[in-house]
């Protein structure tokens, strides 16, 4: 019985986890959808977003930073939170995902790319760099990614082995004999 209630308390719920995983979902659309940086130079404004940030590299001498920032900053990001919210919902319903044992695998590879913290970083920074030259703010799709990051080092930075004994039957009904 100890060792069901350790088990419980270094692990988070189903339940608390995938509606973390939702809600930083949520945040990292929002964030990649508004502005993250607003530009003012006497009558010219404009608002950028991630996506155009990190596409904007592809031209010039800036061409070899344009895909991995695009899949540092958004697609590995997103990859992650869609991989681990379909094992999640599955897991909340007591099964294991279609496609587990490959879904498990990949979440590891992608998990040491997604760096949307890292992207973040460099939105601020490039405030305060071109805030000497230009009027410069922080837009909406910068404090949804501030949310999103922080939510996200909750949800996806968590040890995701132990979703092979939570969706494994064996290990559940152990656990709930145990309890």
């Amino acid at each position: 019985m100890c060792d069901a209630i350790v088990w419980r308390s270094v692990h988070p719920s189903v339940d608390k986890w995938l509606a973390l995983t939702l809600a930083t979902a949520i945040l990292f659309v929002l964030a990649n959808t508004f502005p993250v940086i607003s530009i003012g130079v006497q009558n010219f404004q404009s608002d950028v977003t991630l996506w155009q940030a990190t596409t904007s590299l592809a031209q010039g001498i800036w061409i070899p930073f344009a895909l991995p920032a695009t899949v540092v900053a958004i697609i590995a990001p997103f990859l992650q939170m869609v991989l681990l919210g379909w094992i999640l919902v599955f897991a909340w319903h007591g099964k294991r995902a279609p496609g587990f044992r490959p879904l498990m695998r990949f979440l590891q590879v992608v998990q040491p790319w997604s760096m949307a913290e890292v992207a973040f970083l460099g939105v601020v920074i490039a405030c305060i760099k071109l805030s000497s030259m230009a009027q410069v703010s922080l837009g909406a799709g910068s404090w949804t990614m501030l949310g999103s990051v922080c939510l996200a080092a909750l949800a996806t930075k968590r040890d995701v082995r132990w979703l092979w004994n939570v969706t494994d039957a064996k290990a559940r009904n152990v656990l709930a004999g145990a309890l």
